[in-house]
C-alpha cells in the first residue's frame, strides 16, 4: 500500500487547537500533545506514515460510538495506519444555537480523551469550533481537514454531514476518496432494543428523567463532573449541606438518587437539579442549579473536583410553602434514596 511521504497541514487559523493522544502497542498514554502549526505536526508524525481518520462529535461515547471506534481501530491496524479522531469543541450546535438543550455536551472533552485511551486510539484532534468555522462550505471543509493530511483510510457514520448548514454529504466524501484512492467505510446504524443508538436519543431520555434507559444506551451511568463552588449555604442552614456545581445539564428538573465520587471514595447522595423555587426568587430557566447532599456525612468538598453519577429519578422539583415543609420532603427523599440501592 502506497503511503504519502509527507504531512502538509496548512490550516493557519490562530484558533486551531490540535490535541493528540499517543498510545503505543495498545498501551494507554496520559500525555496529551497539542499543535498549532503544520511544522509541529510534521515533526510529530513519522515521515512516510499514513493515517486512518474518523470525524464526529462522539458526544458521550455511547455504545454506538464505541462499536464504530473499535471497528475503526481494527481497520487501521489492518491497514498499518495510525488512528486519528477529529472532533470539535465547543459542540457545533452550541455555537449555532447555544440555548438548544441538545447543544449541551453529555460529557466534557476530557472524558472523550479518557474513553479514546481505553479504546486504544492513537490520536485525537480537537478543533476549536466557532462561527467562522461554521460557515465553511463542504469544499472548504475538505480542503481544510482532509487534503492537508496523509489520509489513507476514512470512516464515518451513516448520517455524517459537514460544512455550512450540514450541506456536505457522504456522496461528497465518496467522490473525494475515489479521487485520492482512499478506502472509505460507512458505519451502519447501531441498534439496541430495535432503536438506533444516538446522542440525541440519550438526551431525549435524560430530558424525560428516564435515567435507567439512557444508561442502557450509554453503556454506563450518566455522570457530571465539576469543581464544587461556593453556594449560598441555604442547604446547610436547614440541616442539609450541599455540594454545588455549575454544570449545564440536559436533565429533567427534579430530585435524583445519585452517587458522589471524590478522591477514590464513593458516597450515596441525593441531587436536586433545577431552579430551587422554594428559596430562589430570581428564576432563570436557562441557569439550573445542581446541588448534591450526602446524608449522614460531613465532607469538605469546596474547590474539589467531584463526579456525580445519576441512578434514578425520584420526583419532580416543586415549590414548598415553608422551609419546614421542604425539610420534611428532603427527609422522605433520603429514605427513598437508601431503598434505591
Amino acid at each position: 500500500m502506497h503511503l504519502l511521504p509527507r504531512l502538509e497541514l496548512q490550516i493557519k487559523s490562530k484558533h486551531l487547537l490540535i490535541h493528540m493522544i499517543n498510545s503505543i502497542n495498545g498501551s494507554k498514554s496520559d500525555h496529551l500533545l497539542s499543535w498549532t502549526n503544520s511544522a509541529e505536526i510534521k515533526s510529530a508524525i513519522p515521515a512516510g506514515s499514513g493515517l486512518g481518520l474518523t470525524i464526529g462529535n462522539f458526544d458521550g461515547v455511547h455504545l454506538g460510538h464505541k462499536k464504530l471506534l473499535s471497528d475503526f481501530v481494527e481497520d487501521c491496524k489492518n491497514y498499518n495506519l495510525g488512528s486519528l479522531v477529529l472532533t470539535f469543541d465547543p459542540h457545533p450546535k452550541h455555537v449555532i444555537n447555544p440555548r438548544d438543550p441538545y447543544a449541551t455536551r453529555l460529557y466534557p472533552i476530557s472524558d472523550l480523551k479518557t474513553q479514546l485511551q481505553t479504546l486504544n486510539l492513537n490520536h485525537l484532534w480537537v478543533q476549536h469550533f466557532d462561527h467562522k468555522l461554521s460557515l465553511l462550505t463542504p469544499e472548504q471543509f475538505i480542503d481544510a481537514f482532509l487534503n492537508p493530511l496523509p489520509i489513507k483510510f476514512l470512516m464515518v457514520g451513516h448520517d455524517f454531514r459537514f460544512g455550512k448548514e450540514r450541506a456536505g454529504k457522504i456522496d461528497d466524501l465518496l467522490i473525494w476518496c475515489e479521487s485520492k484512492k482512499v478506502p472509505i467505510k460507512i458505519f451502519s446504524p447501531y441498534e439496541i432494543q430495535h432503536k438506533r443508538v444516538s446522542t440525541s436519543l440519550i438526551k431525549d431520555y435524560l430530558i424525560e428523567g428516564d435515567i435507567e434507559t439512557a444508561s442502557i444506551f450509554l453503556g454506563r451511568k450518566y455522570s457530571v463532573f465539576g469543581e464544587v463552588v461556593k453556594g449560598q449555604n441555604r442547604g446547610e442552614g436547614i440541616g442539609f449541606p450541599t455540594a454545588n456545581l455549575n454544570s449545564p445539564l440536559p436533565l429533567k428538573n427534579g430530585v435524583y438518587a445519585t452517587k458522589l465520587k471524590v478522591s477514590n471514595s464513593v458516597h450515596l447522595s441525593i441531587t436536586n437539579v433545577g431552579l430551587r423555587p422554594t428559596v430562589n426568587k430570581n428564576l432563570d430557566l436557562w441557569n439550573k442549579n445542581v446541588e448534591t447532599h450526602v446524608p449522614g456525612e460531613k465532607l469538605d468538598l469546596y474547590g474539589k473536583t467531584i463526579e456525580v453519577e445519576f441512578h434514578k429519578y425520584l420526583r419532580p422539583e416543586k415549590k414548598f410553602e415553608t422551609l419546614e415543609d421542604l425539610k420534611e420532603q428532603i427527609a422522605k427523599d433520603i429514605a427513598r434514596l437508601k431503598s434505591s440501592f
